[in-house]
């Protein structure tokens, strides 16, 4: 610059260059400040109460049902059959339950975009509630054990998951509680064609 112009001029650029080091850096030091604030005054409480009404919620829970066991021995399904699971518990109260039932649900998401721009969709391909036990009144002290048979639907909506597109099924085992929050434990299921299942399960033959 000292070819090019005179001294003033480039003093005047030096200038301009200082306060636009000063101004960036001043931005960084907001964002930053803005962060730790945000964080400190916004995220921390919300992550705060959040605990606390989910420990709240589980030990509500758990003063009625006491501990609930669900067994799952099989994750890997195929298409028209029964997936079995166990759920037992033994009731520290004597009280109402509505129901205890399955919901089925097959959702195909796919993601378009990236960064700020990214898009989740979801489609619902199924969503099958089933009905085991109607509404009955509990014993405390008296266990609960039931066997549950939820039908799977004959289809070739097998799962999947790659970069972009996924197809989920999972099934939400729930005891509803009237006018109290509600057990449920979710379980993801593997649905694959018959075929991989019959290979699966013939044993290996020797030469």
């Amino acid at each position: 610059l000292s070819r090019i112009f005179p001294r003033p001029i480039r003093t005047v650029f030096g200038w301009v260059w200082n306060f636009a080091v000063v101004c960036v850096l001043f931005a960084v030091m907001t964002l930053l400040a803005f962060e730790v604030r945000f964080v400190r005054f916004v995220i921390v409480p919300i992550a705060v109460i959040t605990g606390l009404i989910y420990w709240i919620r589980k030990t509500a829970i758990s003063g009625r049902l006491g501990e609930v066991t669900i067994k799952t021995p099989i994750v890997v399904v195929g298409p028209g059959e029964h997936w079995p699971c166990e759920i037992s518990f033994t009731p520290k109260k004597t009280f109402q339950i509505n129901e205890v039932s399955a919901r089925l649900l097959v959702e195909e998401v796919a993601t378009a975009g990236g960064g700020k721009h990214k898009k989740i969709h979801r489609h619902t391909l199924l969503d099958e509630k089933t009905i085991f036990f109607p509404a009955e009144q509990l014993i405390a002290g008296e266990p609960f054990s039931k066997q549950l048979q939820i039908p799977l639907p004959d289809t070739e909506a097998w799962s999947l998951d790659v970069d972009d597109n996924k197809i989920e099924w999972t099934v939400d085992v729930r005891i509803d509680i009237p006018q109290f929050p509600d057990w449920s434990h979710k379980t993801t299921l593997q649905m694959i064609p018959s075929t991989f299942l019959d290979d699966s399960q013939t044993p290996p033959t020797g030469p």
